[in-house]
């Protein structure tokens, strides 16, 4: 009779804490889908941006513009969906819609891995910053931003689902997961590759037995056939010309180059030296377009030396000057928090208390080091005067240290060796940083634009890591 007792005691338990769960999770998805609806309703057509067409977002049908194989003016992907449909309105909800859908399945994972208030910490964590307008804004810019933002949450998951299981599910989700995130944004191979290297060394060839597998003969076949595309991709892509003649690969070379570039100044100061680019008249930065028509019109051979030799001079140049890469990628995690509104109106459901955990309260594009605002965005609104610079993603990584030095201190490290998901949190937001890193150098402009995903791949390890965290101590 007192077992009958204790287990119905259990029995109604656990459907009382099944019951709560749900209704939190259906609680958190009415939050995320009423801010996606407010946002969508406010701006339903969009927001063009400066190379939008290039997407075929204003050229519906202009089939001309797709290419797999990386000749044509933008990945697949965003172009596909841009040519579609013919209204940006459509276009926009289709965005909305890919992005809700990736944040229900991040939920879904969360809810199914994650236990008691741990789970709904969790969750709320995550429906939080997927509903800032940092984030959810991207939805309303016709660019690639809002697909790269919500493919980084499938290739986080495809990745966590594959590594805790050793391997032996979730092959296929991850080398699709895997391919959209490379295609999108081919710099992303790098990281990828970083990640895969990672996980190997980390967990062992066991935690990739599935692909390894001689009897898998399709996963062999699909994996070199995606990265022989992702390859393709990557050598074409920069050959493909724009506007004036002027091809990706410059086009990415000129942003180096302008006065948006916060080092650009000392970056000149050698360049001056390179008989190629002297009509550019180098030595004192100046802006793209400036450089843009030097190179579309007068400039013939700084143009080809640009597209076939600048980035190897670059490189060169970072490596005699290491310090200029530190100083661009402290920028980038800085100017990582650009007012999102500079692309697109927005209108947020969350108090500003809550958005300001993960962007900080003041969001400015930064020109220099000397935190003066974006020229051409010099308004009332960004007033000079009185500037304050909050960057709490610093907060964050200074917690992720934190939370390490604390699982290193607890019986010797065994606690972070047996939580697998602990260890690749770490790898995957290791990564993030370095992507933000790389961006940053390579690309100093634009940065909040450039690297949104990566910071989403940034935060989204660190809520997990508090979660595993919390349930690594607890078990």
């Amino acid at each position: 009779m007192k077992l009958r007792i204790l287990f119905q005691k259990d029995s109604n338990k656990a459907l009382s804490e099944r019951f709560e769960t749900n209704l939190a999770l259906a609680v958190l998805v009415f939050l995320i889908s009423i801010s996606y609806l407010v946002q969508f309703a406010f701006n339903p057509a969009g927001a063009i941006q400066g190379d939008s067409h290039q997407y075929g977002a204003v050229q519906p049908r202009n089939w001309s513009l797709l290419s797999f194989t990386g000749d044509s003016l933008r990945n697949w992907p965003t172009v596909l969906l841009y040519l579609v449909f013919a209204s940006d309105a459509a276009k926009v909800f289709f965005q909305f819609l890919i992005s809700f859908t990736a944040s229900f399945f991040v939920l879904i994972q969360i809810n199914s891995e994650f236990k008691g208030k741990n789970k709904l910490f969790v969750s709320i964590l995550f429906s939080v910053f997927v509903t800032t307008p940092q984030v959810m804004n991207w939805n309303s810019v016709l660019l690639s931003e809002s697909l790269l933002i919500s493919v980084t949450l499938f290739v986080f998951l495809a990745l966590r689902n594959y590594v805790l299981s050793a391997g032996s599910k979730g092959y296929w989700n991850l080398l699709i997961a895997t391919y959209l995130w490379c295609i999108l944004k081919t710099t992303n191979l790098l990281i990828m590759i970083l990640i895969f290297l990672s996980i190997i060394f980390i967990f062992g060839l066991r935690a990739v037995r599935s692909s390894l597998n001689l009897s898998k003969i399709p996963h062999f076949a699909s994996a070199f056939i995606v990265m022989g595309l992702v390859f393709l991709t990557f050598l074409n892509q920069p050959n493909q010309e724009f506007n004036r003649d002027i091809n990706y690969r410059t086009y990415a070379a000129i942003a180096v180059l302008t006065d948006v570039n916060p080092r650009a100044a000392v970056l000149h100061a050698d360049l001056s030296r390179v008989p190629e680019m002297a009509c550019l008249e180098i030595g004192d930065p100046k802006s793209y377009e400036f450089y843009a028509a030097k190179l579309g019109g007068e400039c013939q051979q700084s143009k080809v030396w640009m597209s076939e030799s600048f980035y190897e001079w670059y490189a060169k140049f970072l490596i005699m000057k290491p310090q200029e890469a530190v100083q661009l990628s402290m920028v980038g995690f800085i100017a990582g928090n650009t007012p999102v509104s500079l692309y697109a109106p927005h209108l947020s459901v969350l108090p500003k208390p809550l958005q300001d955990v993960f962007f900080g309260e003041r969001n400015f594009a930064l020109r220099n080091l000397g935190f003066e605002p974006y020229g051409e965005y010099e308004t009332e609104e960004y007033d000079r005067s009185g500037m304050e610079v909050v960057v709490p993603i610093l907060i964050w990584i200074g917690l992720a240290l934190s939370l390490l030095l604390l699982l290193v201190s607890r019986k010797s490290f065994r606690v972070l060796l047996k939580n697998n998901g602990i260890r690749l949190d770490y790898v995957l937001l290791l990564s993030g940083i370095i992507g933000v890193c790389m961006n940053s150098v390579a690309v100093p402009t634009e940065w909040f634009r450039e690297n949104i995903y990566f910071f989403t791949l940034i935060y989204l390890s660190l809520i997990y890591l508090i979660g595993d965290f919390r349930e690594a101590l607890r078990g």
